[in-house]
């Protein structure tokens, strides 16, 4: 007795292949933006951690980083390194000052983090895309502000449909 050798027509093996070639266009994408956002959320994580010696700076003398034109000396005041130390796959540079962003007094602080170019996580195109935070102390009580509105003095520049829910404020 003789089998038959079966296999797969030259048709059904091109509908399988279109129907991988589907969810490959729609997979590939999304998994790209799933990836820049948990890009952006270190370095949300990483302002956060920041807010804290801020905090503290604050408690010990009343004043957040001064503003002078040495980035890396304003960094140093809260006990961070300059601001090209914090060079990774996600930060370019990072710095701190006071008086947010936001308007504020002199009761804030901000958190400015330069995003690295490759991300590609910028509004409008932009080369580097800026995360920037504020530390504020209202009513006896610390605040951290992540990715101010864009209608801030200096507004952040992530698109937000990188940033993490609780930073689209």
């Amino acid at each position: 007795m003789k089998r038959a050798i079966k296999g797969f027509t030259l048709v059904e093996v091109l509908i399988a292949v279109a129907v991988l070639g589907v969810l490959a266009s729609i997979a590939v994408p999304q998994y790209s933006t799933y990836v820049k956002k948990a890009k952006v959320s270190e370095a949300v994580q990483f302002s956060q951690e920041i807010s804290l010696a801020m905090t503290q700076l604050y408690l010990k003398k009343r004043r957040f980083p001064a503003n002078v034109g040495n980035l890396s000396a304003r960094n140093a005041e809260i006990g961070y390194g300059g601001q090209d130390d914090y060079n990774t796959d996600v930060i370019s540079r990072m710095w701190v000052g006071s008086a947010g962003v936001r308007g504020a007094a002199a009761t804030s602080g901000h958190i400015a983090i330069l995003m690295n170019p490759e991300l590609a996580v910028g509004t409008n195109g932009a080369a580097f895309a800026r995360l920037i935070s504020t530390v504020e102390f209202r009513n006896g009580a610390f605040e951290f502000v992540c990715g101010n509105t864009q209608t801030a003095q200096w507004p952040s520049s992530v698109d937000p449909k990188f940033l993490p829910k609780s930073c689209q404020n």
